[in-house]
């Protein structure tokens, strides 16, 4: 007991308890322990033997746990060379196979809305070879005005003939559209570079007609006279046709 250091030890008396130990003898200072009943203590060395011979068992456990993960590692690096590219096209299926499933109440994306009708016509009359055209509401429902740039040319007579051949062009495209699309009438409005008095330049109305959108839909584009005005005329809505006297015969 000479060699153990000062603390509180089993009592070796038959009081029971704890009793402190100074490091050379027993002093008077006693504590009740756990259990008052009286067993025959153990020695402050026999216990530091005890933990001695307890950790040198799980140093002894360690080490050789230790030692055999070493000894896998050498192992898988001598033979795991050919098997790299293998286990990561696993371990890719792997990763698919554990991606979660989408949830059941997960709302399937919508679909793309239609484009509205100004959209469509807009489209249409793209297609066409007219210069610059643009699409406005014009009335009501169903109603369309097409502007678009006159172009210039040789003669009076030719840029007639063009301003038609924009027309049907443009018409013909917008006789392609669904029946969903509504088409009542059709307003062709061209514009011009013109000249004013005091030799200022801005584009300015030349051309203004009107087409029935049934008569649209009716009319054979490869049977008709399309670089006519005449043509334009025997088609527009009371035969109507306004042109700019310097566009006229």
């Amino acid at each position: 007991m000479s060699n153990a250091p000062a603390g509180w030890y089993p009592n070796p008396g038959p009081e029971g308890g704890q009793r402190f130990w100074d490091g050379e003898q027993w002093t008077d200072q006693q504590q009740p322990g756990a259990s008052a009943a009286y067993q025959p203590p153990a020695s402050p060395v026999d216990a530091m033997a005890k933990r001695r011979a307890t950790n040198a068992r799980t140093l002894k456990i360690f080490g050789g746990a230790l030692g055999a993960l070493l000894l896998i590692v050498i192992i898988g690096a001598a033979v795991g060379g050919d098997d790299e590219e293998p286990a990561a096209s696993d371990s890719k299926s792997d990763a698919g196979a554990s991606a979660a499933p989408p949830k059941a109440d997960e709302s399937p994306a919508a679909p793309p809305k239609p484009a509205k009708p100004i959209e469509q016509v807009q489209d249409a009359v793209d297609e066409s070879d007219a210069d610059d055209p643009t699409v406005s509401r014009w009335g009501g429902r169903g109603s369309w005005l097409v502007e678009f740039k006159v172009k210039d040319n040789l003669s009076m007579g030719m840029v007639r003939g063009g301003i038609a051949i924009d027309v049907f062009d443009i018409a013909e495209e917008i006789s392609k559209l669904d029946d969903d699309v509504p088409v009542k009438e059709v307003a062709f409005r061209g514009t011009f570079p013109l000249v004013d008095k005091f030799g200022e330049e801005e584009d300015g109305q030349v051309f203004f007609t009107t087409f029935r959108g049934s008569d649209i839909r009716k009319i054979n584009y490869d049977n008709v006279m399309t670089s006519e005005m005449d043509t334009v005329e025997a088609l527009a809505i009371d035969n109507i046709v306004g042109l700019h006297p310097d566009f006229r015969d």
